[in-house]
């Protein structure tokens, strides 16, 4: 568990607007194109009129189609490109997604957005096929990367059916994500499901008891 001393994001809201995930530009051999990759950033930044987010190595399948090398590659260049271009009075977050097929990329991924000092992260447990407990995993293991690092990024899970692993649940269970919400830096759950199972999301969020925004 994080110790007492790390700043508990207890004033972290998301920037509210448009969330942007951007895509990964990569070659005919599945390497990233750097300059075309930044170039994609300046476009949906806008100069200030566009992203108030970009989501870099999420929801357009980076966990499944490359590897991890080039998942950190991507992120170090969207996160560098989002803090160039930013303009002062109009900060876009860059968010990173750290989600890999195995406990121990994902751990990777997370130690590499946090040293990156990405805005917040973002984590699909069920995703992940040797991860048996995805409370565990958020508690222990991302609370442990953490401490060492003496500081925390904002975590929001994912949940979707469509990349649940193996073998795993279809959804998060409403009680774990519950106990996961009381993580001083757990802050939002994404979920891409049919509306009576987000109703269970919703319906169960009325009664967690937070020290923080969720959302």
């Amino acid at each position: 568990m994080p110790s007492e001393n790390i700043d508990p994001l207890a004033a972290y809201i998301p920037h509210p607007g448009l969330s942007i995930p951007i895509v990964t530009v990569l070659d005919g051999a599945g390497n990233i194109i750097e300059e075309e990759q930044r170039a994609v950033v300046r476009f949906c930044i806008q100069d200030g009129r566009g992203a108030d987010i970009l989501f870099a190595v999420g929801t357009n399948g980076e966990w499944d189609r490359i590897d991890n090398a080039r998942r950190q590659q991507a992120s170090r260049i969207i996160v560098d490109e989002c803090r160039r271009t930013s303009a002062r009075d109009h900060r876009v977050e860059a968010w990173v997604g750290i989600t890999a097929h195995n406990t121990a990329e994902t751990l990777e991924n997370l130690e590499y957005a946090t040293a990156l000092d990405a805005d917040a992260v973002v984590i699909s447990p069920l995703s992940i096929a040797d991860c048996n407990d995805p409370v565990d995993l958020v508690t222990r293991d991302v609370g442990a990367i953490f401490a060492r690092a003496g500081k925390m990024l904002p975590v929001f899970l994912y949940d979707n059916a469509d990349i649940a692993a193996a073998g795993k649940p279809l959804h998060l269970h409403t009680r774990d994500v519950k106990q996961m919400s009381q993580l001083p830096y757990v802050r939002g759950i994404k979920v891409t499901a049919s509306k009576s199972e987000l109703g269970n999301y919703t319906r169960a969020a009325s009664h967690f008891k937070l020290a923080h925004e969720f959302v």
